[in-house]
């Protein structure tokens, strides 16, 4: 944050990104650093494609397509349609809205996962391109709180409860929106891109274009770790795989106070 402003200035797309590509910031090409990377934030655009967009889309598409970016969507859905915010608007970004929670982490009167909750930011962009790409779970989400004079602060002598409000310990607390969302997604992103590093699919082929026994899983998903050679995956795909593997919402949209 630069002297004299009380916000978050824009530090560029390629700083942002190699920053965390990179745990060093020195070679992006270095694979110590993260290839899923959670950005719970945005600002309103009503939905416009901007040069913000492109310079992320530019960069994701190119120097850092392995990486996966899952952005989330904004919590004004209650505006109406539009409402998505950038750069969950951008093209490459995998932007998240937000579900009801169930079982314990529902409120009386909530209706569970089924459900889109009403302040989720919602599309079409400008251009008419679907937005958000997918739902998960965002409202009452159990998330950790700092707590460094305590030690053990997470362990609570019971179990979490919104309806009781017991949280289970110190250390966490119930955080809602599209914010929490996002990390939720990102979570299964993760383990998602660790199925395809350690094997459970096949990534190899013959040097020159013809299938050989060794190459006969091509394209195909073995089930167990090392039953084919790790692969780096490509943010499309991980994207991809994430999109076609959800599900329709059978509910509607449940209006929640607050």
């Amino acid at each position: 944050m630069a002297d004299g402003y009380e916000t978050i200035g824009n530090p560029g797309v390629d700083r942002l990104l190699k920053s965390l590509y990179n745990r060093n910031g020195v070679d992006a090409g270095a694979r110590e650093g993260a290839r899923v990377i959670n950005a719970s934030w945005g600002r309103r655009y009503g939905g416009r494609y901007t040069s913000f967009c492109k310079n992320y889309d530019d960069a994701l598409h190119s120097e850092y397509a392995d990486l996966l970016l899952v952005v989330a969507a904004g919590n004004i859905g209650r505006t109406g349609m539009r409402s998505i915010q950038d750069p969950a608007d951008c093209k490459s970004p995998l932007a998240v809205g937000s579900t009801l929670s169930y079982g314990t982490d529902a409120r009386e009167g909530e209706l569970g996962i089924e459900y889109l909750a009403d302040y989720s930011s919602r599309g079409p962009t400008m251009d008419e391109r679907m937005k958000p790409d997918i739902l998960a779970p965002g409202h009452s989400i159990l998330a950790a709180k700092a707590n460094p004079k305590k030690s053990g602060e997470c362990d609570g002598r019971s179990d979490p409860d919104i309806k009781e409000s017991k949280t289970g310990g110190h250390g966490v607390r119930y955080a809602t929106g599209t914010s929490m969302a996002a990390p939720v997604l990102s979570g299964a992103a993760a383990v998602l891109r660790q199925y395809f590093a350690e094997g459970y699919c096949s990534s190899s082929s013959s040097s020159n274009g013809e299938t050989t026994r060794r190459d006969e899983k091509v394209g195909r998903c073995c089930g167990h770790k090392g039953c084919g050679e790790g692969m780096s995956p490509s943010g499309t795909l991980m994207k991809a795989v994430l999109m076609n593997g959800a599900q329709p919402l059978k509910g509607g949209v449940q209006y929640v106070p607050g």
